[in-house]
């Protein structure tokens, strides 16, 4: 609530990921914001050292500042940069001295998502949990939806039962990486394949149910 000074952005992401992880039965613990230097990044993940997965958001991409994979080279070994989905294309995983490290984007919402991607079922697995897949359902869609780039495009939706008794699928609002309100009004993230360039009304999909992730 404390008036935002110039320059500076809202951490939103801890306070969501944190959230996340407890919600899929982990502990976590913050480390507090690295610098866009290569000497503080590294402390803060040696600090990390005793856990079972570290998560970063930011510095993933391709900008100056953007040293996560430096770090990872440096100090450990990085196995994966940049996948086909979207919001969410640059994101790290490699380890850190035998910790296992998944780099999310800084983007809010691709931050969220690519966590409900990936690290979700990497947390139930370390808890040794076999139901490892999301629980989902088929949802027609009521608006058409683009699909540049023809990556896999996770759509924040909001769900409304359907006259045959199946469900309904409207875009939630503004679909941009950075806007954290229509992850929050979202109820489901409908799931349009890298194959299909423009989805039409009356399309069926996958939709990953966010109020059934625990």
């Amino acid at each position: 609530g404390e008036p935002m000074p110039f320059g500076k952005v809202r951490n939103a992401n801890t306070t969501t990921l944190a959230a996340l992880a407890r919600g899929w039965g982990a502990e976590t613990e913050t480390l507090g914001i690295a610098r866009d230097r290569l000497p503080d990044l590294t402390d803060k993940l040696g600090r990390a050292a005793g856990s079972d997965l570290i998560v970063t958001s930011g510095g993933v991409s391709l900008g100056d500042y953007d040293i996560v994979k430096d770090a990872l080279r440096q100090t450990g070994e990085i196995a994966v940069w940049q996948v086909r989905m979207k919001p969410g294309k640059p994101l790290a995983f490699g380890r850190v001295g035998g910790v296992p490290l998944l780099g999310l984007p800084g983007n809010p919402v691709a931050a969220a998502v690519s966590f409900v991607v990936f690290g979700r079922p990497a947390i139930r697995r370390m808890l040794g949990r076999a139901d490892l897949e999301p629980r989902t359902v088929e949802a027609t869609l009521a608006e058409p939806m683009d699909n540049r780039g023809m990556r896999r495009h996770y759509v924040r939706a909001r769900l409304e039962p359907a006259p045959d008794g199946g469900w309904i699928a409207r875009p939630a609002g503004t679909q941009g990486a950075g806007v954290l309100s229509s992850l929050a009004r979202a109820d489901a993230l409908l799931v349009l394949p890298e194959s299909v360039e423009k989805a039409e009304p009356g399309a069926r999909f996958p939709a990953i149910l966010l109020d059934d992730l625990a």
